[in-house]
């Protein structure tokens, strides 16, 4: 519900801004394929993705918004699963290492810049969802 409460709340401003606005999901892989840390987890991060199709559909002009998927990141949440954990999901993506931060990070930079882009999923998972396919 987040996502759309502030869509309704930033609306007007969108709108009246002659350039209009770029709103930017944070989703992940688990919202993509049947994989997550829990079920809910992987049913709220698909259902998300829905609603930003939506909105993307029903807001344009004014309105570019897309979702950013990324695989672990080896953040303080991504460092608590196991070393073996880590080394198996490095060994199974195409690029053989995680999704780095800084890769992720110029994700958000490029997708808010991009003038032609909406509704529109960005995965950044080193190649991970592509060799594990709907079980990622």
């Amino acid at each position: 519900m987040s996502h759309l409460q502030l869509m309704q709340a930033a609306g007007p401003i969108f709108a009246s801004n002659p350039d209009g606005g770029v709103y930017l999901i944070t989703s992940s892989i688990a919202g993509a394929t049947q994989t997550g840390s829990s079920m809910a987890y992987s049913v709220t991060k698909a259902a998300g993705l829905h609603l930003m199709k939506c909105i993307a559909a029903t807001q344009g002009p004014k309105l570019r918004i897309n979702a950013i998927l990324p695989g672990q990141l080896l953040t303080e949440w991504g460092l608590q699963y196991s070393e073996e954990e880590i080394a198996e999901e490095q060994r199974a993506s195409v690029l053989q290492h995680e999704t780095y931060l800084d890769d992720c990070a110029d994700i958000y930079i490029s997708t808010a810049r991009n003038t032609s882009l909406t509704g529109q999923q960005i995965t950044v998972d080193a190649g991970l969802t592509l060799t594990r396919g709907s079980r990622a």
